[in-house]
C-alpha cells in the first residue's frame, strides 16, 4: 500500500471514530486506533482531523467571577472545590474529584476521587492539607451546603430562625477552630468553571 493510500485509509478510520466517539475524548480514539486497528496516530493529527471535519469540541468560554480574590503570596489562600464527572470513558459511573489548590501559584495541594461526596471527605481533605502545608490565611469556596448555611435553601421551616451564616456546617466549624477564615465566591452554588482546565487534564492522564 502506498503512503498516500495508507494516509487516506487512516484518515477514514479517524473520521469514522470521531463520528462515533468524539464525546469520549481524543485520547480514547487514539487508544482504539492503536488497540483495534494497529495504527499509531498522534493526538495532534486526530484533533486536526476533527477540526477539518467539523467534529472539534471547542473549549467553553470561561465565565468571569463576580468576586475576585486577590492574593500576594503562596500559601495565603487555598481554593477548595469538588466536581462530579465521568473521568474515564471506561467507567460506568461518575466520581467526585475533591481538590485543594494554592490560589496564588495554582499548585495542587490535594486531589482525590471518591464515589460519594460527604462532609467527612472534605474534612479529611482539610486535615491532609493543613498538616502537610500548615495553615493558610483563608479558604476560598463556593456556596455549596457542605461549606455554607444559606437561609431558605438549607432550612426547612416556614419561620426561619437562622439567617445565612448564622449556623456553621461541620466543615466550617473545623476551620473556625483552626482560626482559618472562609471566603465565599458570589457565583452560583456548584458552579464548576474554575477547575475545568484541571479536570480536562485529569481525564487525559487517566
Amino acid at each position: 500500500m502506498s503512503k498516500q493510500l495508507h494516509k487516506n485509509f487512516v484518515d477514514e478510520q479517524v473520521k469514522l471514530l470521531l463520528k462515533s466517539y468524539v464525546d469520549k475524548g481524543y485520547s480514547y480514539i487514539k487508544e482504539i486506533l492503536e488497540k483495534d486497528y494497529k495504527q499509531k496516530v498522534s493526538l495532534t493529527t486526530i484533533i486536526n482531523r476533527a477540526k477539518a471535519n467539523s467534529f472539534y469540541l471547542s473549549k467553553p468560554k470561561r465565565k468571569a467571577h463576580e468576586k475576585e480574590v486577590r492574593t500576594n503570596y503562596t500559601g495565603e489562600i487555598i481554593q477548595h472545590d469538588s466536581s462530579h464527572h465521568q473521568f474515564s470513558p471506561y467507567s460506568d459511573s461518575k466520581w467526585y474529584l475533591i481538590t485543594s489548590l494554592d490560589y496564588f501559584s495554582r499548585f495542587i495541594l490535594y486531589a482525590i476521587l471518591v464515589e460519594r461526596e460527604t462532609t467527612w471527605e472534605h474534612i479529611l481533605a482539610l486535615e491532609a492539607v493543613l498538616l502537610k502545608y500548615e495553615f493558610p490565611l483563608a479558604y476560598y469556596v463556593d456556596n455549596y451546603s457542605i461549606f455554607r448555611f444559606v437561609q431558605g435553601r438549607d432550612s426547612y421551616w416556614r419561620n426561619h430562625y437562622k439567617l445565612t451564616d448564622k449556623a456553621n456546617p461541620q466543615w466550617k466549624q473545623v476551620l473556625n477552630d483552626c482560626e482559618v477564615k472562609v471566603i465565599y465566591t458570589s457565583s452560583p452554588p456548584r458552579q464548576r468553571v474554575k477547575l475545568k482546565g484541571f479536570i480536562d487534564g485529569f481525564r487525559i492522564d487517566l
